[in-house]
């Protein structure tokens, strides 16, 4: 998450990023705890939390943190599985950037 909080800060303004939390619906501890995360990690993107599964099933969201990257329009043209590197993610935030 550290990481992926870099690279978002590195892209502000040119590609919006938002946090949603998942943890109730996967095991992961509280909406609280997702707030003491996000405040630890230093994020300094906006962040909101799942009301039920719905996003989950939605977007196919097997494990956190998975990444669901739309267009300007709405439309999903990424989904990044847990577990991505910096430049993988550098890339996919440059690839979104220029498409804006």
């Amino acid at each position: 998450m550290p990481g992926f909080a870099r690279v978002a800060g590195e892209f502000s303004g040119r590609v919006t990023t938002v946090a949603v939390d998942i943890g109730p619906f996967v095991g992961l501890g509280s909406h609280d705890d997702g707030i003491r995360l996000l405040r630890t990690t230093g994020t300094g993107y906006p962040a909101g939390y799942a009301v039920d599964r719905d996003a989950l099933t939605q977007y196919g969201v097997l494990g956190t943190p998975t990444s669901v990257y739309f267009d300007r329009h709405g439309k999903v043209v990424r989904k990044v599985p847990p577990a991505v590197d910096e430049s993988t993610l550098r890339s996919f935030f440059t690839s979104l950037a220029a498409s804006a």
